[in-house]
């Protein structure tokens, strides 16, 4: 599972994972909120998650995030 994720949709869920917000997202990386909305519609989809927290806990199981603080 997340094997077909691509490299930006990797990206924003390990954004996710780190708490940020769909604003904060499309801020960082430079993109529109449409954008980040479709990036983490897909990353449901291919998790078979129903809310972006439901995405983030399937990805930390199946290794995809790592949920540790960073330093």
């Amino acid at each position: 599972m997340g094997d077909d994720l691509t490299a930006r949709e990797r990206e924003v869920l390990d954004a996710l994972a780190n708490g940020r917000s769909t604003e904060e997202l499309a801020s960082e990386l430079f993109l529109s909120l449409h954008t980040v909305r479709n990036h983490v519609r897909n990353i449901l989809t291919k998790l078979h998650a129903r809310t972006k927290l439901e995405a983030v806990v399937v990805a930390a199981r199946a290794g995809i995030v790592d949920l540790r603080p960073r330093p």
